[in-house]
């Protein structure tokens, strides 16, 4: 008896990755941290749930993140809080990998990288 199984290759790309800073006051100091959003889509463009995106922080801040995308193809990771940063501060988050069980990551289709500066006051 003769079996041929074919595995199918499902394809995953970053669609986008948007950040935003968060800034808290504690008295006389602000402490400010960046938040990524990054969104998974599949090769028809259609959100990839339960992948694993994991990166890196630079800039203001360095330090390692990972998280898993929800129903519509998102996780948030947020970075270190940074007191008093200047005006011109920048925190940049780069995604270093995105796998899912099954799954291909196609980097070269991806938008890999964000990056935000603190405003002037």
């Amino acid at each position: 008896m003769l079996v041929i199984s074919s595995a199918t290759s499902y394809t995953m790309h970053i669609h986008n990755i948007t950040m935003e800073l968060e800034t808290v006051s504690h008295g006389p100091n602000d402490f400010t941290n960046a938040k990524v959003t990054v969104t998974i889509f599949d090769a028809s463009d259609n959100p990839v749930d339960g992948a694993t995106v994991s990166g890196t922080w630079s800039g203001a801040t360095t330090d390692t993140d990972s998280g898993v995308t929800d129903a519509s193809g998102q996780v948030s990771l947020e970075s270190d809080k940074v007191k008093n940063p200047p005006s011109g501060t920048t925190f940049t988050f780069t995604v270093n990998d995105v796998t899912k069980e099954g799954w291909t990551y196609d980097s070269g289709n991806s938008v890999t990288s964000g990056s935000i500066t603190v405003p002037q006051e």
